[in-house]
């Protein structure tokens, strides 16, 4: 499909979408910040964590585990 068709198409999608569904489309391809972008301590915990992970330390679940602890 050429730029020309794809841009045709995605007018017409874009015109048929309602106020959440057009904001959310805009959040993802707008120019405006997120506000879910992580801190340099989250990342540095996220990476912490994996090491640990990865080092065999602390309690780790497997699906099964998980699911029948949120079932009780």
């Amino acid at each position: 499909m050429k730029a020309n068709q794809l841009r045709q198409k995605l007018h017409q999608y874009i015109d048929t979408l309602d106020e959440v569904s057009l904001d959310e489309v805009y959040k993802i391809i707008g120019e405006e910040d997120v506000a879910w972008k992580y801190s340099a301590e989250d990342i540095t915990m996220f990476y912490q964590r994996r090491t640990s992970y990865l080092n065999g330390e602390g309690k780790n679940y497997t699906m099964d585990e998980s699911i029948n602890s949120i079932r009780k």
